[in-house]
């Protein structure tokens, strides 16, 4: 059974301003003996001792605070900032439609610097989440958010409503951001 998680922005948005998040939030157990570095590949697990066991409404919460705390870092331009590795998986991939500016990558270091460019050519861009909707897979290691998105600024006064599937899996170091789909809302609201 799927659990599916609603929440408006009043309720699911959390400040966690330039502090690094803490880790019991991001991770499923501080003493997993599976935090050995794996390269540069997200390696998918399976649930077990090492996890300990959560509901479904947990996951589904984790994923919340996890794509809320994405995008509070691609709205701070902290680029720098530790709770990068702590999200997104190295090999994060995200796709954009091909007429929207904002750069598809491959890879985290690769979607840093492009938004980091696109940022700075778009100093009005700005998102502003408005809906999260959580779905975590009967596994229980991997799911989604769908984030209702109003975007900001590109170009200004423009105002568009956009949506983002963020794609979660639990990998050996936690559950980590590893796909992010982009559906571009109609030219004004």
């Amino acid at each position: 059974m799927n659990v599916r998680s609603n929440s408006s922005s009043q309720h699911f948005h959390e400040d966690y301003s330039d502090s690094a998040m803490p880790s019991s939030s991001l991770h499923q157990s501080e003493s997993t003996s599976m935090e050995t570095d794996i390269g540069s590949t997200t390696t998918t697990t399976t649930k077990d001792d090492a996890y300990p066991e959560q509901t479904e409404e947990d996951i589904a919460q984790l994923f919340k605070r996890l794509a809320t705390r994405h995008i509070d870092l691609v709205r701070s331009n902290n680029w720098t900032h530790p709770d990068w590795t702590a999200v997104v998986a190295e090999d994060f991939r995200t796709f954009v439609p091909s007429a929207w500016p904002y750069p598809a990558a491959d890879g985290r270091a690769e979607y840093i610097e492009s938004s980091r460019v696109f940022k700075a050519a778009n100093p009005a861009y700005d998102l502003v989440p408005t809906r999260m909707d959580a779905v975590v897979d009967p596994s229980q290691t991997e799911g989604r958010v769908w984030v209702t998105l109003h975007v900001y600024g590109h170009p200004p006064p423009l105002v568009r409503e956009s949506v983002c599937i963020m794609h979660f899996q639990l990998t050996r170091r936690g559950w980590r951001l590893v796909r992010q789909e982009a559906l571009r809302g109609p030219q004004e609201m």
